[in-house]
């Protein structure tokens, strides 16, 4: 039981203030101010302030009194992380290039205004292409995203900066690892930095990265890089399947694409977007369902004109077959029609009868994968129209 004369609100400000007691201790030269019961701003040596929001510290103090050492000497070394980004020479050592997504850009954006509706959103960032941006990072015991002002810190031109952020990032990714299986290489380097290494010009000069004719990789998470084997439909297939597996899994999601080089860049290899000049126009729309008298339901995606067997239109016909897969095991599915089951659930694909040879064959190797996921495939060929009237 409490007391009832403790007092919330002056326990949350003495915390604060052993906080600011033990900066001062450590920093004698440094201004800090109160703004808040459990707030503190501290204002660095030649402009610049560091922000403490304290609510966590002081939620695990509450619980363990006897942490109070440990959660300051966090604070501490937060402040003297953000003091040595002053020397000039350390904080470019620990400047790192990195890829981000556009998605990624909004949430910050929105978290800002979330913190502060007033605050200028002020982030370093420039587009590398339509999906994806590049931002530097102080890149020490933690990661922290440099701001404009950091940047305009360095006093040197940005592209210079980047090249170094880029430079620094090689530097720290030498001891690569190549993992090769099932038309797929899977590169490690010790986690954090892999999706970055897509700014690394000469990322394909491995040895161990064989690739039979153009490359293709994807960056479903910051920790991962993934490059097809070949063209192959099969290889393209289960690049795009273990990119989407690895997006949903992973806690830093970058991408679902794949991405092929263009003008020394790599560039989506399909934005995903509504194009009628496909022969898929929209991978994310259900062209017939029917639900079967017996029970259980058949799915029919339509592909109405001749569908070849490039990169680009296996992965629009991999995202295509997931949407259907993913709303067969949707919940909203099995309240309707109960739990689909290879027996009972059907996905049919009608192909133009002058699609590519190789669609078919991929279809009918991907039966036990649809099979897995708890329904049959099974592709059809359209007979081709005749041209001749009858009399």
């Amino acid at each position: 039981m409490r007391f009832a004369f403790w007092n919330p609100a002056a326990a949350r400000r003495k915390f604060r203030d052993r906080i600011a007691d033990s900066i001062r201790k450590r920093f004698p030269e440094l201004r800090i101010e109160s703004p808040g019961d459990l707030d503190l701003v501290v204002a660095l040596p030649h402009g610049g302030e560091v922000r403490l929001a304290l609510e966590r510290g002081y939620t695990e103090f509450s619980k363990s009194p006897s942490s109070f050492d440990d959660i300051a000497h966090r604070w501490l070394g937060a402040i003297a992380d953000e003091l040595d980004t002053l020397s000039p020479e350390r904080a470019l050592e620990a400047l790192v290039a990195m890829i981000k997504s556009q998605s990624w850009l909004e949430d910050q954006i929105a978290a800002t205004r979330d913190m502060d509706a007033s605050a200028k959103f002020d982030l370093w960032w420039r587009p590398y292409n339509e999906e994806l941006i590049v931002v530097l990072a102080d890149f020490r015991q933690g990661i922290r995203y440099l701001h404009r002002s950091d940047v305009r810190a360095f006093d040197r031109p940005e592209a210079e900066l980047e090249s170094i952020g880029v430079h620094n990032l090689l530097r720290r990714t030498t001891d690569r690892s190549v993992t090769s299986d099932s038309g797929l290489h899977l590169l490690g380097a010790g986690g954090n930095l892999e999706a970055s290494l897509l700014l690394d010009d000469d990322l394909l000069a491995d040895h161990r990265l064989t690739v039979e004719g153009e490359a293709l990789i994807g960056i479903p998470d910051r920790d991962s890089l993934i490059v097809s084997a070949s063209e192959s439909p099969s290889d393209v297939f289960y690049a795009s399947s273990a990119v989407s597996y690895l997006f949903e899994r992973e806690a830093y999601p970058l991408s679902r694409n794949l991405f092929v080089k263009r003008s020394g860049s790599w560039v989506p290899l399909d934005l995903g977007l509504i194009d009628e000049s496909h022969p898929i126009p929209n991978p994310d729309v259900i062209d017939i369902h029917a639900a079967k008298k017996e029970g259980g339901t058949v799915a029919v995606m339509l592909i109405p004109s001749p569908l070849n067997s490039d990169p680009r239109s296996v992965f629009r016909l991999f995202r295509k077959l997931r949407n259907y897969l993913d709303w067969l095991g949707s919940a909203s599915y099995s309240e309707k029609y109960g739990s689909p089951t290879a027996e009972t659930t059907r996905i049919e694909v009608r192909l133009h009868p002058d699609s590519s040879p190789e669609i078919s064959a991929l279809l009918q190797s991907l039966i036990p994968w649809v099979e897995a996921r708890h329904a049959t495939l099974e592709a059809v060929v359209d007979e081709p129209e005749s041209n001749g009237s009858t009399h």
